[in-house]
């Protein structure tokens, strides 16, 4: 049994604290760098959800308006926003058919960052008209009928 006054129990050594803080010298920085990385992702993240959702809404704004206008157009969502938006409508080689791009622009991290989406965009009247002119130039009995 050892004795109360025995100087070794009394608390740690040197090697046994200079041990300790090489191994907290070694892991804390990765620590820190693994938050770093962790926090950054999640901003570039949350930047780039945003952004979809904004393209989405521009991208429903369009379809709402009807007939997109052919040309080119640009803004801000807010005053103030780090997010921009631009559209651009060509026609196409068929009639009533238009080509559409949206683009939505913000800086991140000192970065210019974009996603774009191009679709495609009829004119109802001129699909309508087409639709027409099919029924009519097929003639015939309808669906269903007597063909005689």
């Amino acid at each position: 049994m050892k004795s109360p006054e025995d100087p070794r129990d009394d608390g740690y050594t040197l090697i046994e604290i200079l041990a300790s803080l090489a191994i907290i010298g070694l892991v804390l920085p990765i620590v820190m760098m693994a938050f770093m990385n962790s926090a950054r992702s999640r901003s570039v993240s949350v930047g780039r959800t945003t952004a979809a959702y904004l393209l989405r809404d521009k991208l429903a704004e369009l379809e709402a308006t009807g007939v997109p206008e052919p040309g080119e157009d640009a803004g801000e969502f807010e005053e103030g926003s780090r997010y921009q938006w631009s559209t651009s409508v060509t026609e196409t080689d068929v009639e009533g058919l238009f080509d559409v791009v949206v683009t939505i622009s913000w800086m991140e991290q000192g970065l210019q960052r974009e996603y774009a989406v191009r679709t495609y965009m009829a004119d109802p009247a001129v699909t309508q008209e087409t639709t027409g002119q099919g029924a009519q130039a097929g003639g015939g009995a309808p669906p269903g009928g007597p063909a005689g």
